[in-house]
């Protein structure tokens, strides 16, 4: 998938200039590959690949360059990071269950007592 997007932002690149940006410049190449390769290893690490993709990302963008050219690579790295499951409730919840059966027992009785109504 990585080599696809940087194929697909190659000839995307050399529009730049017919869309009124400024011409790339080997600069602008190297960050839109920092942008796209790494995400060849966005199974290990999605997180940190979003991160470094997106920082990638922020440079091209703040020195000027079209990002346009360079923008599949971090949202296909958003994607996964969004995709990852949620960290499983059940397995905290048998750590947490001896400090609330505890608590129970442990509370004042004033809080406990029963009030009639009425009175």
């Amino acid at each position: 998938m990585a080599l696809a997007l940087t194929t697909v932002a190659v000839p995307l690149g050399t529009e730049a200039e017919s869309q009124g940006r400024q011409h790339l410049d080997p600069l602008a190449w190297l960050l839109a590959d920092r942008d796209t390769l790494p995400l060849a290893l966005r199974t290990g690490a999605p997180v940190a690949v979003c991160l470094t993709v997106h920082a990638s990302w922020t440079c091209c963008a703040a020195l000027g360059h079209w990002p346009v050219v360079d923008c599949f690579g971090p949202m296909l790295a958003v994607c996964t990071v969004r995709l990852l499951p949620p960290p499983a409730p059940p397995a905290r919840a048998p750590r947490c269950s001896p400090g609330w059966i505890r608590a129970g027992p442990a509370a004042p009785r004033r809080w406990c007592r029963r009030t009639r109504r009425g009175s």
